[in-house]
């Protein structure tokens, strides 16, 4: 029985241990990212580096030089040059977009910023492209009201080891013959700088587009930079106040200000309406509120 030597970049561990659990495929390198989930004594039988954005030559001149027939992108920092390595090894990206929507390094966030209806994972061959190669297996789900960024990633991994493990063994099937399906659609791209803020001026924006926005950032480790009533906050949760009543009691007050505050919520003046923040932070003292 055939085993794939197999090379894995990234940062995602549930698709290393598919990997290693698999009877097909004989890991002989990981480089793992550098302050990411995977940790090398989790893994304590794999041949493991911990690289980071600045070890990119040094991760290509290993490629070039190791004996594989696999190489696993999931969570890989660098985009590969795949077509400068020998045809007969095969490159393939896990994704957690429903291709050819949201390619890039930050597709959760653009998925709900861009109100996308559909979001999902997507195995894929690698090209010379930033995600556009032939897709080997697909899942997408309904994106709801309800879904926010942290609740996407508290399941797109698992998402992405299924689609993972399916689209591996339509693979080891037809020993890599398999082609895939071009990707159809027109495709959507989002990227940002890691430590940007998102800033957010109230005066130019509705309560459905701040809200929306807060969405697409709600981690702790993002947020949306809004200032209210003079005072600069980074936002986390959100929800458009949708009572007529409320909204009419303050309509009078200056967009931007904070109508109602309390030791559990503040409810602040959109440009055309109310909307009620949950979790939040003053930006100059770090002074947090959270929902009791």
């Amino acid at each position: 029985m055939k085993k794939y030597r197999t090379i894995f970049i990234g940062n995602r561990p549930l698709i290393l241990r598919a990997l290693l659990e698999h009877k097909r495929i004989s890991l002989v390198q990981a480089f793992a990212v550098k302050k990411a989930l995977i940790k090398s004594c989790d893994f304590p039988d794999v041949n493991m580096e911990i690289c980071d954005i600045s070890d990119k030559k040094k991760v290509l001149k290993r490629l070039r030089r190791e004996d594989y027939d696999l190489c696993v992108s999931a969570g890989c920092p660098y985009i590969l040059p795949v077509g400068q390595f020998h045809k007969e090894k095969k490159f393939i990206n896990i994704h957690p977009s429903a291709l050819p929507l949201g390619r890039g390094m930050h597709p959760l966030n653009e998925c709900l910023l861009a109100k996308h209806k559909k979001a999902g994972a997507t195995l894929h061959y690698m090209d010379e492209g930033v995600d556009t190669g032939n897709i080997i297996h697909q899942v997408t789900f309904d994106v709801t009201d309800d879904l926010d960024l942290t609740l996407l990633y508290s399941f797109i991994f698992q998402v992405e080891k299924d689609v993972f493990s399916v689209g591996l063994e339509k693979l080891i099937a037809t020993d890599f013959e398999f082609k895939g399906k071009v990707q159809q659609g027109k495709p959507t791209y989002y990227s940002r700088r890691k430590d940007d803020l998102i800033c957010v001026d109230l005066k130019n924006t509705t309560a459905r587009e701040f809200v929306t926005t807060t969405r697409a950032f709600s981690s702790n480790k993002l947020g949306v930079s809004v200032e209210l009533s003079g005072r600069k906050y980074v936002v986390y949760a959100a929800t458009v106040v949708e009572n007529k009543f409320i909204n009419n009691l303050y309509q009078k007050y200056a967009v931007g200000s904070c109508v109602i505050k309390n030791d559990q919520f503040m409810v602040v003046k959109a440009l055309d309406a109310l909307v009620r923040i949950d979790r939040c932070h003053v930006l100059s003292t770090g002074e947090r509120m959270e929902t009791k």
